[in-house]
């Protein structure tokens, strides 16, 4: 077996691995198969650029974000030219894979030009109505959710979602409506969000079956709109299940898992049992400090809402810490009327006096 040979049944292991969440050994198979083939094709080869791309996306999972960067900033300038089928799809996918960990980093500015570079890319040299189009607009309307364009998104899901429609794609017509649900939910609809984010649970577990990662992070998402309807009870067995499933393919410290502990601890909080919530918050803070930094829009999410328990506690001078710390890294990323710098704000001034 020659090396090309050896670098792409490697990548296919990898590719393997990654899906059933096996990271580690998906890492491993992966670094290897990019070594040989680079070796052997030459860095700018488009299975060099492809298993490059398999490689940062392994590297997201595992909350490596930095190394993740590097790569995808390399895969955007060593993407083949040329006009083959092949070659105009990983040019695209190079830069809506920079876009989006630009996004997932909380860069959102960076991000935004990027994502469009790929959505205009894919419309001019794959069609309007590819699939590859359809995940180009899926993800400009994931970065209008964090942003607050809760209207420009929604239009881009629906156009992505007809796409999809059209060609059959369950898999990204799950998670287009997984990504409808969390808009819904982001923007306080959340018995809106409750018919979308059931059907890409269905759809995922159909196809995937129950223990598979993407259909935990559905289930997570279903669990987040029942709670703003206050529908505990099942919000609770949902995110169990999910953090079962992360914890096993991604291990203890993990975005998913934090995020997951994070929501927990809102609905400890809700009930009133604040020293559970506490611990709960303190948990997940920690760990999106240590993926994410401390600056992180997410990492504030968790200061927020770890400053509404501590102010729910009466411990006033604390609350107010962490409520000033979530505000100056959320003023870094986001406008003054973004409804997370609004909300923060909102929690200093029941603070004022206290």
């Amino acid at each position: 077996m020659d090396r090309i040979d050896q670098a792409c049944r490697l990548h296919d292991r990898a590719d393997r691995d990654f899906t059933a969440g096996r990271l580690t050994s998906a890492e491993r198979a992966c670094r290897t198969a990019l070594v040989l083939m680079r070796r052997s094709a030459g860095l700018r080869h488009p299975d060099s650029v492809n298993i490059a791309n398999t490689l940062a996306a392994i590297l997201e999972a595992r909350g490596r974000y930095s190394e993740a960067l590097e790569i995808r900033r390399q895969s955007v300038r060593d993407a083949p030219d040329g006009q083959e089928i092949e070659l105009r799809m990983i040019r695209v996918q190079s830069w809506e894979g920079l876009g989006n960990l630009l996004r997932v980093m909380g860069r959102y500015r960076e991000a935004r030009p990027v994502l469009r570079r790929g959505l205009e890319l894919s419309e001019r040299t794959l069609g309007p109505r590819h699939q590859q189009t359809a995940a180009c607009l899926n993800d400009l309307g994931v970065l209008d959710k964090y942003t607050g364009r809760f209207s420009e998104g929604m239009k881009f899901y629906q156009r992505a979602l007809r796409i999809a429609r059209a060609a059959g794609d369950q898999q990204l017509i799950a998670t287009i409506y997984h990504n409808i649900g969390g808009l819904e939910h982001a923007r306080g609809r959340f018995a809106a969000g409750v018919a979308p984010s059931r059907r890409a649970l269905e759809l995922r577990r159909n196809a995937l079956g129950a223990n598979h990662p993407a259909v935990a992070a559905d289930a997570a998402a279903l669990a987040g709109v029942l709670d703003g309807l206050r529908r505990y009870g099942e919000s609770r067995r949902l995110y169990a299940m999910a953090l079962r499933v992360f914890r096993r393919c991604y291990g203890p410290v993990n975005y998913d898992v934090a995020v997951n502990l994070n929501n927990l601890a809102c609905i400890e909080s809700d009930c009133g049992r604040h020293a559970q919530a506490e611990a709960l918050f303190r948990e997940s803070l920690a760990m999106k400090e240590k993926l994410l930094g401390k600056n992180h829009p997410d990492t504030a999410l968790s200061l927020h809402n770890l400053s509404t328990c501590l102010r729910d506690q009466e411990r006033y001078g604390e609350a107010r810490a962490c409520a000033r710390r979530a505000l100056r890294a959320l003023s870094r990323r986001l406008p003054e009327s973004n409804p997370k710098v609004q909300a923060v704000k909102n929690v200093l001034k029941s603070l004022e006096n206290r």
